[in-house]
């Protein structure tokens, strides 16, 4: 059987049914869901607080003293923490993908870290780095373009400014389109459906194809409330920063302080939870009646 035979058998995700029901499972598994969330909070908000001590033991203040070791950190930093945010959310998601697909209750911890984890971590890496490597094309021509023109005209000029706009606004929605359709092939893994990393990506493909502005527009809808929230919530962070840097105080070192911390990083995760569990409906509607011939247009 063809792609485009599958294609079209291939339902259409119901936006709103969707998120309804993603929110209807997240309010039913209470219990679990705080069972699966509590550890990578502890986790999340015990690194934010060791990112406090850092900053403080090394003195690091934006605007004073010397750039290099500030960017240094921020930059070093960025790197831990997508790194630690991709295992976090490994051993996480396993959990509700296999909850919500397979109705398998998480354990005391929440999560383990086992083969399984391992090889969603490992296929996540490897999707992060596709979009990485694919959305850095256009960058180097432009900076190759940057230099010709320099070389050339002695000036970038507004053409550049404007090739640039539109360049990285082209390579937001490119990464968004990727993310959203590769992310497809984790709820399979999740629940060890048979096939390598190639093998999954390239279903995750054919799945996501017709699909993909649907899903993104349930992600919005289902993140609309807790982006209006944190809305909120940055606002007001922003303010008492502002304050903190007028009364001579590190603002590096406000931002961990208080509760506000805890309550942010439990928002987020409540977020991921909400987006697993998206993911987790969208694969089920997606593959319930087409698994079998999605199988057929991939070779095992």
């Amino acid at each position: 059987m063809s792609t485009s035979d599958v294609l079209e058998t291939t339902p259409k995700l119901k936006v709103f049914s969707l998120v309804a029901d993603s929110y209807r499972t997240l309010f039913k598994n209470v219990v679990n869901v705080a069972t699966m969330l509590w550890a990578v909070v502890a986790i999340s908000v015990l690194y934010v607080y060791l990112q406090q001590y850092i900053v403080e033991a090394m003195g690091l203040r934006w605007g004073e003293g010397e750039p290099t070791a500030v960017w240094g950190y921020v930059l070093g930093i960025t790197l831990i923490d997508k790194l630690l945010m991709l295992l976090l959310v490994a051993v996480t998601a396993v959990s509700f993908h296999r909850l919500v697909l397979l109705g398998e209750a998480p354990g005391l911890l929440g999560f383990r870290i086992g083969k399984r984890e391992r090889r969603f971590f490992g296929s996540a890496v490897v999707i992060e780095l596709m979009i990485f490597g694919m959305a850095s094309l256009p960058v180097i021509i432009l900076a190759f373009l940057d230099a010709w023109i320099q070389a050339t005209f002695e000036s970038t000029g507004a053409m550049l400014g404007i090739l640039g706009f539109f360049g990285i606004s082209g390579l937001m929605i490119f990464g968004l389109v990727l993310l959203v359709r590769l992310w497809f092939a984790l709820p399979a893994i999740s629940i060890d459906e048979p096939g390598g990393l190639k093998v999954r990506l390239r279903a995750a493909w054919t799945m996501g194809r017709g699909n993909t502005v649907r899903m993104i527009a349930a992600i919005i809808l289902a993140m609309l409330p807790w982006i209006v929230g944190l809305g909120v919530w940055a606002m007001y962070m922003v303010f008492e920063l502002s304050q903190a840097q007028s009364l001579g105080h590190n603002p590096l070192e406000s931002f961990f302080a208080g509760q506000g911390t805890v309550l942010t990083v439990m928002v987020n995760w409540l977020m991921a939870a909400v987006i697993f569990i998206l993911y987790s409906h969208a694969y089920h509607a997606l593959s319930e009646n087409n698994e079998s011939q999605l199988d057929q247009t991939v070779e095992p």
